[in-house]
């Protein structure tokens, strides 16, 4: 599939303006011409689409909309003879996909572009909502951080309904200020102590900038031992690496190993039954020996085989474990690049977080949550990170000790059979 983007869409005839749309980041399955999706009037994805006498396609309200003239080719057409171009309508559905509109603010989902309306309505985590406090327009992801810590309007712990004569707190209580008031008085204590107010503001923007300098300390810490923990998996996964290719070879060679002498103790099995019966039948005539003899030499050719179909299976048991650490090789580098990505994602991050500083008060304060909330998903993300390598470094000493083991057991039944052969 390949990504596509309005914006990267060169064409000198600018889309209809009575068709106002969300830019989509559409993605479209390989092979897909763009004429089969795309209409060439309003350059977005086709809707409701129909076929105009000249052989060409745009969406239905275009084809009203251009008064009579093909915006591709500009032959003249008429608008009452228009017929549904069902072949455009399943190609949009079939082959079409885009990422929702807010995947800029953090949506990851992908969808069929007749179901972004529906996304955005219903689905979509980052659609903006109304706060019922302060009426504020907030992504929905955000909703209970901003009731908690940003909303204006935001009731105060404890606090029910209020009574006529009940005493009210301040709305700028959360800021310092100490005065309680009846519910009509409110609104002139407001107003008039606005000079006050503002001081407090000024004092509780003081110690946010306070703390947003320990957090950017923080951060810039956080981003050293990342590097540091980039470095670290890097030569991990090259001794990793080298480490699998002799536990490969090893459990490759062991299980050669395992079959032959499983094969040898059959082999023995079977010529101790054969000697025994050799044994009983030596009063036999010339004509009977000749017949054992030929049986003896069948049960030779019935081994040969078995070995040479063994030796097929572990061919086959080997290219099965190259693939698998193929596969592991690919994870590993998905991890570095995800490693990568959380880097580039902290950089913007603190870029975005800087220039908020020059913004209002309530922005600041509403990104610096957002920002602590970043945060905290980067320690988790490199938590998860050393979880991961200290899982691996245990798996890997848990295959040194298995491989130890089975190397002595193999050593073990070697001997067994070698007193065995000598015996017999």
């Amino acid at each position: 599939m390949e990504a596509v983007n309005d914006n990267e869409i060169g064409c000198d005839n600018k889309p209809l303006a009575f068709r106002p749309r969300k830019h989509l980041d559409y993605v479209i399955l390989a092979g897909t011409r763009e004429d089969e999706w795309r209409c060439s009037a309003c350059h977005a994805h086709f809707e409701d689409p129909v076929c105009l006498s000249c052989g060409d396609t745009v969406c239905r309200a275009c084809a009203t909309a251009v008064g009579g003239i093909c915006p591709k080719c500009s032959d003249k057409f008429n608008e009452k003879q228009l017929f549904p171009a069902r072949h455009a309508q399943n190609a949009v559905a079939d082959k079409v996909r885009c990422h929702c509109p807010n995947h800029a603010l953090g949506c990851e989902t992908v969808m069929n572009v007749l179901d972004v309306e529906q996304h955005l309505r219903s689905v979509c985590e980052w659609r903006e909502e109304e706060c019922d406090q302060c009426h504020q327009q907030v992504p929905r992801t955000h909703m209970d951080t901003h009731k908690q810590l940003l909303c204006a309007r935001k009731p105060l712990r404890g606090q029910i309904s209020p009574s006529a004569d009940a005493q009210m707190a301040c709305g700028y209580a959360d800021v310092g200020c100490p005065t309680r008031c009846a519910q009509e008085d409110l609104a002139a204590h407001e107003r008039d102590g606005v000079v006050d107010h503002v001081g407090f503001l000024r004092q509780r923007l003081a110690d946010t900038s306070a703390a947003l300098g320990q957090t950017q300390g923080v951060l810039a810490q956080t981003r050293a031992d990342l590097g540091q923990t980039t470095e670290e998996l890097a030569q991990t996964c090259g001794a990793l690496g080298l480490t699998q290719a002799q536990l490969a070879q090893t459990t490759a060679a062991q299980r050669d190993t395992a079959a032959a002498l499983g094969q040898t103790q059959a082999d023995l099995t079977q010529a101790k039954a054969e000697l025994t019966q050799a044994d009983a039948a030596l009063d036999m005539t010339q004509h009977d020996l000749a017949a054992a003899l030929s049986q003896v030499q069948a049960q030779q050719t019935r081994t040969s085989a078995d070995l040479t179909q063994a030796k097929t299976q572990m061919t086959q048991e080997l290219a099965q474990t190259q693939g698998r650490l193929t596969q592991t090789s690919a994870d590993l580098t998905q991890t570095q690049t995800a490693l990568a990505q959380t880097k580039t994602q902290l950089t913007q991050e603190l870029a975005q977080t800087q220039g908020r500083l020059a913004q209002t008060e309530a922005k600041l304060t509403q990104e610096l949550a957002t920002t602590r909330h970043d945060l905290v998903e980067t320690q988790d993300r490199l938590t998860q990170t050393e979880a991961k390598l200290t899982q691996t470094k245990d798996e890997l000493t848990r295959c040194q000790a298995e491989l130890a083991r089975t190397t002595e057991q193999t050593q073990h039944e070697l001997s067994a059979v070698r007193a065995q052969i000598a015996q017999v």
